[in-house]
C-alpha cells in the first residue's frame, strides 16, 4: 500500500527520500533472495521484484557511495550490508501502538508484521473499557500517560490505528515526547511542520481509489484504440 501523504521536513541524510524509500524496499527484495540462496543479482532482476526500473535501482544504490553501477550484479549479502550500514537499519527503535480498535488489536496481534528491531512496547487508546477487556502481553495505558511512557520507554516510533477525534491530540503528545516517526493508519491525515518528525499517512480507500482511476482510464484508453 503506497504512502497517501508526509509529514514536510528534510531528508535525514543527503540521500533524497524517494531513493531511501526505494532502498528500504530493496533491502527486503535481499532478505528474501538471501533466504532463497541467492548469491548475486542484477539490478534489473531486483526491478522486475518491484516493479521498479533497473536503472533507478542502479541510480539509488550509487547514492550508498561504495559501489559503482553494475550491469552484471551486486553480491545479494554485500549489498544488503551496505544499505543496512548506511540507512542505518541495525539499530533497534521503540514502538508504540496508538489505538486498540478492531484494526489496533489487529495489527498488535500481527507479530509478523514488526521485526525483532522494531519490538512494541507499549499501546495506549482512550477507552478504558478497551484497555481492560484486550487480552496481551504488551502494557496498555490511558492516553493521559503517553509522555510518561514514551519518555521513560525511549519510544521513537508509533503506529496510530484509529479514526476517533483523540487523534491529533495524541499525535502532538507522541511527537512532544520524542517519537520521530508516525505511521498513520486513520481516516484523518496527520501533519507536522517540524523538519526532524517524519509522518506516513496510510489510506486504504485513497489506494483503491486511485487504482479504480488507474483501470478506468486504462479501460477508456483501449476503448479508444480499438474505435
Amino acid at each position: 500500500m503506497q504512502k497517501s501523504s508526509r509529514c514536510p521536513g528534510s531528508s535525514p541524510s543527503r540521500i533524497p527520500r524517494p531513493s531511501i524509500e526505494r532502498l528500504c524496499r530493496v533491502f527486503g527484495a535481499l532478505e528474501e533472495l538471501e533466504r532463497e540462496g541467492v548469491a548475486a543479482v542484477s539490478s534489473s532482476r531486483i526491478g522486475e521484484k518491484l516493479s521498479i526500473p533497473g536503472h533507478t535501482v542502479r541510480k539509488d544504490v550509487n547514492f550508498l557511495g561504495e559501489l559503482g553501477p553494475s550491469r552484471l550484479g551486486y553480491a545479494v549479502a554485500g549489498l544488503k550490508g551496505l544499505i543496512q550500514r548506511r540507512l542505518k537499519l541495525a539499530e533497534s527503535r521503540g514502538v508504540c501502538l496508538v489505538g486498540l480498535s478492531e484494526l489496533g488489536v489487529g495489527l498488535l496481534r500481527s507479530a509478523y508484521l514488526f521485526s525483532e528491531r522494531y519490538r512494541i512496547r507499549a499501546g495506549f487508546d482512550a477507552s478504558v473499557n478497551r484497555l481492560e477487556i484486550t487480552r496481551t502481553e504488551l502494557p496498555l495505558y490511558p492516553l493521559h500517560m503517553i509522555r510518561e511512557v514514551v519518555m521513560r520507554e525511549r519510544i521513537e516510533l508509533a503506529v496510530v490505528a484509529s479514526g476517533e477525534d483523540w487523534v491529533r491530540r495524541a499525535a502532538a503528545d507522541l511527537i512532544e515526547s520524542g517519537v520521530r516517526g508516525i505511521v498513520n493508519f486513520c481516516r484523518c491525515e496527520i501533519a507536522c511542520e517540524r523538519p526532524d518528525v517524519w509522518i506516513t499517512n496510510l489510506s486504504l480507500v485513497n489506494e483503491l481509489r486511485i487504482l479504480s482511476a488507474l483501470v478506468a482510464l486504462s479501460s477508456a484508453s483501449e476503448r479508444n484504440q480499438q474505435e
